[in-house]
């Protein structure tokens, strides 16, 4: 007889995330270009932020937090054609 005592293995169920689509709400998108526009950013360049949050959750919270005016600032955006 043996010594030795089995013990039952231990399993581990384990998915794999390999990516995170942050959560976007037409209403993010719409306060998004809003705020876009007022800092005077043309249209045509609104995809570069949608692209950007896109591919990166923290960027969405970054420009929903500005978009929100939850940043304070000390800029002016001014228009050098004037």
């Amino acid at each position: 007889m043996s010594d030795v005592t089995r013990k039952p293995a231990l399993i581990l169920d384990v998915t794999l995330v390999t990516s995170v689509t942050p959560q976007i709400t037409n209403s993010d998108l719409e306060e998004i270009h809003t705020w876009l526009f007022s800092i005077g950013e043309p249209e045509e360049d609104h995809h570069l932020v949608i692209d950007k949050y896109w591919n990166d959750p923290q960027a969405l919270e970054y420009f929903l937090k500005h978009a929100r005016g939850e940043f304070k600032h000390s800029y002016t955006v001014t228009d050098e054609r004037r």
